[in-house]
């Protein structure tokens, strides 16, 4: 490709010769249920090409009011480099009073989806999970509130603890439809950063 640089006339790659494949498939199942699977390849000119595949669930019981969700995926992206990931969360999401939900994730070290994706990080798992209860009734100048409860655990897969920690929030709602709202943070353990060093020993924060 001809491109100017510094008043130049100049030839260069700016990008290597590529295709892409995208592939998506999703199927209803049960009652307002879905299963589907994905698929993405990479191939350029003299790189390795680059795989991902997963297949991923929404599975709705009760009327809707409980769901289990879940993904599986991998990648390849070179000889020897290829990893895998998951997350599942069980949740009930319907009910006038109480809702919540648990969930799991794994992201291997080798898992690799930025070449026709994002990924925000790999090597970390964690386990957390959040509760609420509402009022949707009238109650002397209050209309409606969400009272919620979360805690979450995180480690990459050193053993660095990168979460550990809970939170209570509040939001109420008036009848003249002005909210108001507040919440507290507390970890439960020392934490630590595994990036902030880039690279370098984890960094308590």
């Amino acid at each position: 490709t001809e491109f100017w640089q510094d008043n130049t006339r100049k030839k260069g790659v700016i990008e290597p010769e590529a295709n892409y494949l995208v592939a998506r498939v999703m199927q209803d199942v049960l009652k307002n249920s879905t299963v589907g699977i994905m698929a993405t390849a990479v191939n350029q000119k003299s790189f390795h090409p680059a795989y991902t595949g997963g297949a991923d669930w929404n599975l709705r019981f009760r009327d809707g009011d409980y769901q289990c969700r879940g993904q599986i995926m991998g990648s390849k992206t070179g000889l020897q480099e290829d990893g895998w990931g998951g997350m599942l969360s069980f949740g009930k999401e319907g009910g006038e009073h109480i809702r919540g939900s648990i969930s799991a994730y794994y992201l291997d070290r080798g898992l690799d989806l930025n070449h026709m994706g994002f990924l925000r990080r790999a090597d970390y798992k964690e386990v957390c999970g959040w509760v609420q209860y509402k009022t949707t009734k009238n109650w002397w100048i209050i209309r409606k509130t969400w009272n919620n409860l979360n805690i979450g655990l995180a480690d990459n897969l050193s053993g660095v603890k990168l979460t550990r920690g809970g939170n209570f929030n509040n939001s109420i709602e008036l009848v003249n439809f002005w909210n108001l709202g507040g919440g507290i943070w507390t970890d439960f353990d020392n934490v630590y950063s595994d990036r902030e060093t880039r690279g370098g020993p984890p960094a308590p924060i």
